[in-house]
């Protein structure tokens, strides 16, 4: 087995993402303007509708507007994956904070994810929301993963596990969901660099 050093990193993460064998970019946090608080909008429901309701005046798709904003922030830093790019999501799926479908929602998310392409992202296809019983789509939803398709970007499936028993969790699930979007190969981390597979 061949074993790899590699670093998830977001913008208010100390230090630097260099000299790994691979990094992941991601956006976990909301900065309130009001307020002057950092919010981590994929932990704790209250903490997401006090960032909505104190700092961005009771509208959540203005928050996730901001949350997409942070994300193309993170593309733009070029990292080797862009991780769960609508992370915003994970505590809304009984869509009790917002409208996943609004146009809003769509234009904020397909901004960020023009910039994960401008700036050569792998995107993963991250299963940890369904392992952890928060959502029953994948990081990216079905949508999302087409649109990607169509601006021609490669995925990596990945487990975002916080132990061992999330490992491979949905894999073969998450393989499915990429074909069922064109997909016709995926990319593989291996000891060589990231190299394409056929699906």
């Amino acid at each position: 087995m061949d074993i790899l050093c590699g670093i998830e990193w977001d913008l208010l993460s100390e230090g630097t993402p260099k000299g790994f064998d691979y990094w992941i970019g991601s956006a976990h946090h909301l900065y309130g303007k009001n307020t002057g608080k950092y919010y981590e909008i994929n932990f704790r429901p209250e903490d997401l509708q006090d960032c909505i309701n104190n700092d961005f005046d009771g509208d959540p798709l203005a928050a996730v507007e901001a949350y997409f904003a942070e994300v193309e922030k993170i593309a733009a830093k070029k990292p080797d994956i862009l991780g769960h790019i609508d992370l915003v999501k994970k505590l809304n799926a009984d869509g009790s904070f917002f409208d996943e479908e609004s146009p809003r929602y769509k234009a904020a998310a397909l901004r960020a994810l023009q910039a994960a392409r401008e700036n050569d992202c792998i995107l993963e296809v991250n299963t940890g929301g369904i392992y952890r019983g928060y959502r029953k789509d994948f990081y990216p939803g079905a949508w999302l993963l087409g649109e990607w398709n169509k601006l021609g970007g490669r995925v990596i499936i990945t487990a975002d596990a916080h132990d061992t028993a999330a490992l491979t969790f949905g894999f073969d699930e998450a393989a499915a969901a990429i074909k069922a979007a064109s997909f016709t190969a995926l990319t593989v981390l291996t000891v060589n660099g990231f190299e394409e597979q056929e699906l």
